[in-house]
């Protein structure tokens, strides 16, 4: 209980075909994830992510236009049951 972890992740796609959307494009992603154990059975998790492409394919607040990276952040909270403890 009362236990935090921290993870960081990169990620990287090259896609010269456009076979997944049809756009010619190099994706790239980072992701931070911070876990807090809030009880025993409680986990809390904070995530911010950020996307980018040499290409604009990312949806803006501007009607029909495209920006060339995103950023999202996303808290969740996980609880489980059962008898298991320790190490899985």
């Amino acid at each position: 209980m009362g236990a935090a972890a921290a993870a960081a992740r990169a990620e990287y796609l090259t896609d010269p075909a456009g076979i997944f959307n049809g756009i010619r494009q190099s994706l790239k992603e980072t992701t931070l994830t911070f876990g807090y154990n809030v009880a025993g059975n409680l986990l809390m998790r904070y995530e911010w992510r950020r996307d980018f492409s040499n290409q604009p394919t990312f949806l803006s607040w501007l009607s029909n236009a495209l920006r060339k990276e995103q950023n999202t952040a996303t808290l969740g909270l996980i609880w489980w049951f059962g008898g298991k403890e320790g190490a899985w």
